[in-house]
């Protein structure tokens, strides 16, 4: 859904790459989109969180707060 998404929007090879991988916990919120190397996540990614994903955030920049996924980070150390 994301690809067909990215496909519809435009974007060429070398400012997206959509990598399918495993669980990177957390895995229940899912299908969960990760944004790197921005570490924003979105939880819940259906058809059309996704389009709105690409056109809002990745043509945009501007953060769909009702999907992120918020993420506690522990301090290093």
């Amino acid at each position: 859904m994301l690809v067909l998404a990215l496909m519809q929007q435009g974007p060429v090879d070398e400012d997206v790459l959509v990598t399918q991988t495993g669980c990177q916990f957390p895995c229940n919120p899912g299908p969960v989109v990760s944004v790197q190397p921005d570490d924003v996540w979105y939880e819940h990614v259906d058809p059309d969180t996704a389009r709105a994903l690409v056109a809002e955030y990745l043509v945009r920049a501007q953060i769909l707060e009702t999907q992120r996924l918020p993420r506690a980070r522990r301090p290093l150390g």
